[in-house]
């Protein structure tokens, strides 16, 4: 939810400038959709910093995720054959989020 990713981003001694999709683009407004649409590239451009918020519970020991924090892109990587070590990673990129028409710009 929008309300457990703000509270996990929030800074407690400084204020923060963010723009969150959610709120900003009426969803349901197609044409004010399309146009905001349209300005996503620069808005990302210009951010500092961009956090994604996929509400989705991962356990955080997961192996797969230590592995995924220990890769160096210079270094061979051997993968875990075993397909049950990838099922919080594959439960993530499952999410509808992925979908989204302008992804390529966020990440």
């Amino acid at each position: 939810s929008l309300e457990k990713a703000l509270h996990d981003i929030r800074l407690h001694d400084n204020s923060l400038l963010i723009w969150i999709d959610a709120i900003c683009i009426d969803q349901r407004n197609i044409s004010e959709r399309n146009n905001q649409v349209k300005m996503m590239k620069r808005i990302y451009e210009r951010a500092l910093l961009v956090h994604i918020w996929i509400d989705v519970e991962v356990e955080i020991p997961a192996p797969v995720l230590k592995m995924l924090e220990t890769i160096n892109l210079g270094t061979p990587l051997e993968l875990e054959a075993d397909p049950k070590f990838w099922d919080p990673v594959v439960h993530l990129f499952g999410q509808r989020y992925w979908s989204r028409v302008w992804i390529h710009q966020e990440v």
